[in-house]
């Protein structure tokens, strides 16, 4: 036995044997993973962004809704099926499927009402969304219903789809604005998402988000500061609350509000002195935001010149290039 050991180490030198191999696949696999993208995606970052498919489960529950989607508006039922799957994942690509087909996925409004009267808030509340986003007059009575919803998280959609399909806007937005400052929601960034849908501002609801963003809960606050930003330049009373919020340490609060300021274009002005300080910030992802956001204020905000010519030599490329694109909309460069 002792004279194959050194044939058994040399196999195993090469091979792993399972003895090393572990940390080296580790390795490799992390070194595959995609790096973190720029500005554009900070959206979806943040919260409230197309869903992820982790696991299994939910990989095989996307597939499936993709193979069907090839079919066309006409598989609109069966996608809707999955409206009720126990995956909040494979429950949100439902409900973007629907959405990008519009009212042609009407054959899946039976279906719909069904789910709302299902159990489960989740399932309901993904029910109303697809019906929102639809735009469809013929899911009005789903969508009262949604309205009527205990959940409020099942509420917001209600209101989004009605406004869009019966009018009322501001008063719609105005019920999706008190009920996101309530704090009722376990999920607060979708009554962002809803008043995305809303083409409208509500001086009221405007009122609403900016007290939410005084309160104590993060989440809370930092939909608000998205559901602001989804507002935009309308929304520029806003302003200086915002401001007043740039110097705190929380990230995702931090992050939502430099996004609502970069919407507000040149309404958010009076920032640019706070935001070219935010160019020397440690995190590359402020410093990105930053120069984002005084690009998106444009001419007025060239006082940032010279930080921003800074920003364009910093050592993160993302840094760069949103610095190099700010410098452009502001000097035409």
């Amino acid at each position: 036995m002792k004279k194959h050991v050194p044939a058994l180490i040399f196999v195993c030198f090469f091979s792993g044997c399972g003895l090393f191999g572990g940390k080296k696949e580790n390795k490799q696999v992390e070194q595959k993973k995609p790096p973190e993208r720029g500005a554009s995606d900070w959206d979806a970052r943040i919260g409230g962004g197309p869903a992820g498919v982790n696991s299994h489960a939910d990989r095989i529950g996307a597939a499936s809704i993709g193979t069907l989607a090839m079919g066309g508006p006409s598989t609109a039922p069966k996608v809707a099926d999955f409206i009720a799957d126990p995956s909040h994942q494979v429950r949100k690509k439902a409900v973007e499927t629907l959405a990008g087909w519009g009212q042609q996925a009407e054959p899946a409004l039976g279906k719909l009402f069904e789910h709302l009267r299902n159990t489960e808030a989740g399932i309901r509340a993904a029910a109303a969304e697809a019906l929102a986003r639809m735009g469809s007059k013929k899911a009005a009575n789903g969508l009262e219903r949604a309205c009527k919803d205990k959940n409020p998280g099942v509420k917001v959609w209600g209101h989004a789809g009605l406004s869009k399909i019966e009018g009322d806007c501001e008063e719609h937005m105005e019920n999706v604005a008190e009920i996101l400052k309530s704090g009722d929601m376990q999920n607060p960034g979708a009554a962002a998402d809803a008043m995305l849908l809303m083409n409208c501002a509500s001086k009221d609801a405007i009122a609403d988000l900016i007290d939410a963003l005084k309160d104590s809960n993060e989440p809370l606050r930092a939909a608000a500061a998205r559901a602001i930003g989804n507002i935009g330049p309308k929304a520029a009373a806003a302003v200086p609350t915002l401001m007043g919020i740039l110097g705190e340490k929380g990230w995702r609060i931090r992050q939502a509000t430099l996004l609502a300021l970069a919407k507000m274009g040149a309404q958010a002005a009076p920032a640019v002195a706070l935001l070219a300080k935010i160019l020397k910030d440690p995190a590359p992802r402020f410093r990105e935001l930053a120069a984002h956001a005084l690009g998106e204020i444009g001419p007025a905000a060239k006082s940032a010149e010279g930080p921003l010519r800074k920003a364009a030599r910093d050592p993160e490329g993302t840094v760069q290039a949103s610095a190099k694109r700010a410098l452009h909309k502001i000097l035409g460069e």
